[in-house]
């Protein structure tokens, strides 16, 4: 049995707190590991499930999950004293 089909998000409230707490740290572990740029796109999700969901939606999308990597790695590169063509063929090498 996988993760996914023994706990959906389906039945958590806070009433269950078991429950609530294990899909609050499934969320936390979730926006842990996803880019610093992408956690305001699913800050506002409830549940796991929710934000997976959110972040399948974004990421369903191959150009709109292109440009959000393209974001990234522009956000992340040194801006070295190279020769703008440098920079250049480094943004067309990300973007191929």
């Amino acid at each position: 049995m996988d993760l996914y089909n023994n706990y959906n998000g389906e039945n958590i409230n806070e009433n269950n707190t078991g429950g609530f707490a294990d899909d609050q740290l499934l969320l936390h572990a979730v926006l842990a590991s996803i880019f610093e740029q992408v956690i305001p796109l699913i800050a506002s999700s409830k549940t796991s499930k929710n934000a997976w969901d959110k972040l399948t939606q974004l990421y369903a999308n191959k150009t709109h999950s292109q440009v959000l990597t393209l974001k990234e790695h522009l956000t992340l590169m040194h801006h070295d004293p190279h020769p703008v063509s440098v920079f250049l063929h480094v943004v067309k090498a990300i973007l191929d």
